[in-house]
């Protein structure tokens, strides 16, 4: 078993806290399909835990979008078949039902 230091300890509060990783983003609204790469962030404990936010970019911005998702608002499924975690919630901001697919993205 390894030996724990001071720097790996560190990297592994980081990871107990939150997970960050580049992935291909399908926002689905409105009868529309936008798609591109960000960067996820799912938080994995304390008072935020199950919160999942999109970084934005030139093509998902906060003022058009709903970047950061909670368990309280939205509901999460996963499928197995492209290891994709699916975000369904619906709001007047996005016109209605909207559904955002999260493909972690090829190393």
């Amino acid at each position: 078993m390894p030996r724990r230091t001071a720097s790996n300890t560190e990297a592994i509060e980081k990871l107990r806290r939150s997970y960050t990783f580049p992935a291909f983003i399908t926002y689905e609204f409105a009868d529309q399909a936008i798609s591109a790469e960000t960067t996820v962030t799912i938080i994995r404990n304390g008072y935020k835990e199950g919160m999942i936010s999109l970084a934005e970019n030139p093509t998902f911005s906060a003022e058009m979008f709903h970047l950061d998702f909670s368990r309280d608002f939205q509901r999460y499924s996963y499928r197995t078949s492209d290891h994709s975690l699916i975000v369904h919630g619906d709001s007047s901001k996005m016109r209605g039902n909207y559904r955002v697919v999260i493909v972690p993205s090829k190393p």
